[in-house]
């Protein structure tokens, strides 16, 4: 249990009032929103800090899910919880700070890489890439954006990571390279654009 009232780094700083709420939530969800690199917590127990005292090394990275309504089969994204292994939500912060939790299909949920395409989008895990080989202009390859065990070479193996499962061609997985390739970019996803895949598998 976190003790709320004996932190070694704020205990005897002020401005800690509808903590408890909000970090009870943070860690019963288990995700952070994009908004508490703006809301300056203390980073050792959750509590709201003076602004005087707030650290600069915050958190960069954003970590944030989607997934499809099971009431409405729209994306939404956020934060993602499993309650009880029966349901898995997405959480999205709502009007006067509470949180709305949606329903989701489980095998639609993904997470967002960190990383951005070409054109600016973000990628998410069950994105589909598409990249247009200039030195083959007539070349355009598809692969899935995937979380596992993946092998960029014959003498790079057994990485873990995000990655890109081409189809019909051979080239290296890690999405951290593609990512940065100025022909590469998001088409669509498994779930609303399986056509995409299913169209170069027909070619091969």
């Amino acid at each position: 249990m976190l003790n709320l009232d004996n932190c070694d780094f704020c205990s005897d700083m002020e401005d800690i009032n509808d903590l408890k709420l909000y970090i009870q939530t943070r860690l019963g969800y288990g995700a952070l929103y994009e908004e508490v690199d703006e809301a300056k917590f203390c980073p050792i127990c959750g509590r709201r800090l003076p602004d005087s005292e707030v650290r600069q090394n915050k958190m960069k990275r954003e970590i944030l899910f989607r997934g499809k309504r099971l009431d409405n089969g729209e994306w939404v994204y956020g934060g993602y919880a499993e309650w009880g292994n029966v349901q898995h939500v997405i959480i999205t912060k709502g009007e006067y700070g509470k949180n709305n939790s949606y329903e989701v299909d489980p095998e639609t949920v993904g997470q967002y890489t960190g990383l951005l395409d070409c054109k600016g989008n973000k990628i998410f895990e069950g994105d589909i890439l598409c990249f247009i080989d200039i030195d083959y202009i007539t070349e355009t390859y598809y692969g899935v954006v995937k979380f596992g065990i993946y092998n960029s070479s014959a003498h790079d193996v057994n990485n873990q990571g995000f990655y890109v499962d081409w189809q019909g061609v051979q080239y290296r997985n890690d999405l951290g390279y593609w990512a940065n390739q100025s022909y590469c970019y998001v088409a669509g996803n498994i779930h609303d654009n399986p056509e995409l895949m299913e169209v170069k598998q027909n070619d091969d």
